[in-house]
C-alpha cells in the first residue's frame, strides 16, 4: 500500500484534505483555514478554488501524499513548493519551483533557473543545482540522471557520478541492481559498479515503474530469479540469466508471484480470434481457465 491523499466535504461543499501514510493511517487533515495559516496569508480569496468540491478534479494535483514524515505543499502566493510535518509546521520553506517527495531522506528540487538538486529534511542543500534535467528519486542509494546528450547514468547521494551516462533508458536500482538499455539496443542487468550481470537481448523491454517507482520486472528478477518482460506488444518470462521460460506469445502476463501469474493469450483460428484467460504457471501452462463473460 502507498501513501495517499483523500478529500471530504461539509454541508457547504467546502473540502477538507486528508493525508494517509502507507499503512493508510490518517496523519494529517487540513481545511482552508489551516492551509491559509501554513502559507502565511491571513486572507487569500483565491484559495477558495482549492477547497470547493465542484473543482475537485482540477485541484487534486495541488495536494501530495506524505513521504517519510513530510508533506510537499504548494504556495499559490509565491508559486513555490515547501514541506510541512504532521503538526502543520513549515519545516522546509517555500523556495522551490518544483520538488519531488522525499525518498531515502532526500527530495529532488528545482530552482528558478530550472536546474535540479537535492535537499535533506531540514531543507539543507545536499546536492547543488547541477542537473539540467530532473533526476529520479533516490532508490537503493542511487538516482538516475540524464546528461545533455540524453543518455542516462547514476549518481550517489553526494551527487557523485558512479555509473557513466551511456544508456538510452533504465530503471531505478533495487537490491543493488538495475535494468538498462545499452548503446546496442540490448536490455542488460547491471550492478552498482556498472558491470553487466545478464544480457536479455535486443527489442526486449522491462515493465514500467509501479506506484513506488520500481519496475515490476526488476523486483521479480531480484526476488524470484525471473521476471515478466515485453517484446513489442507481447509478454514473456525470462530468468535472471537470460533464459526464456515463457516465449513472447502472450497478450498480457500480470501479477507474477514467482510461481504463477494471470495470463491472456490469443490465436487466430478458422477466421476467428480465440482468447484464453486464466492462471498460468512459470512455463506458460494454463492451470485455471477463466471464461469470459459475453455480457
Amino acid at each position: 500500500m502507498k501513501a495517499d491523499v483523500g478529500f471530504s466535504e461539509d454541508s457547504s461543499r467546502k473540502l477538507t484534505i486528508h493525508y494517509f501514510n502507507d499503512q493508510f493511517e490518517e496523519v494529517l487533515r487540513m481545511d482552508q483555514q489551516d492551509y491559509t495559516s501554513v502559507i502565511g496569508a491571513s486572507n487569500f480569496s483565491d484559495l477558495n478554488k482549492f477547497f470547493i468540491s465542484s473543482n475537485i478534479f482540477s485541484v487534486t494535483s495541488s495536494f501530495f501524499a506524505p513521504s517519510e514524515g513530510l508533506i510537499k505543499i504548494y504556495n499559490p502566493l509565491s508559486k513555490k513548493f515547501g514541506f510541512i510535518n504532521s503538526d502543520k509546521e513549515l519545516v522546509v520553506d517555500f523556495k522551490f519551483k518544483d520538488a519531488s517527495s522525499f525518498s531515502e531522506g532526500l527530495a529532488i528540487v528545482q530552482d528558478e533557473f530550472d536546474n535540479w538538486g537535492a535537499i535533506d529534511k531540514n531543507g539543507e542543500m545536499i546536492i547543488d543545482f547541477i542537473f539540467s534535467k530532473k533526476p529520479s528519486d533516490f532508490k537503493d542509494g542511487l538516482s538516475k540522471v540524464q546528461s545533455s546528450n540524453w543518455k542516462f547514468g547514476y549518481v550517489n547521494m553526494d551527487g557523485e557520478k558512479v555509473i557513466e551516462p551511456e544508456f538510452s533508458d533504465g530503471t531505478s536500482f533495487f537490491k543493488d541492481h538495475a535494468l538498462v538499455n545499452n548503446g546496442n539496443g540490448e536490455l542488460i542487468l547491471i550492478d552498482k559498479s556498472g558491470s553487466v550481470i545478464s544480457n536479455f537481448g535486443r527489442y526486449i523491454s522491462f515493465l514500467d515503474k509501479d506506484a513506488d517507482g520500481y519496475s515490476p520486472t526488476l523486483i521479480q528478477l531480484m526476488n524470484f530469479g525471473k521476471g515478466v518482460f515485453k517484446k513489442g506488444l507481447s509478454y514473456g518470462l525470462i530468468d535472471v540469466e537470460g533464459k526464456i521460460l515463457i516465449d513472447f506469445n502472450f497478450k498480457l502476463i500480470n501479477y507474477f508471484d514467482g510461481l504463477h501469474a494471470l495470463g491472456h493469450k490469443s490465436e487466430f483460428i478458422n477466421g476467428k480470434t480465440k482468447h484464453d484467460y486464466g492462471l498460468i504457471d512459470e512455463v506458460g501452462n494454463f492451470i485455471i481457465m477463466i471464461e469470459k463473460n459475453e455480457f
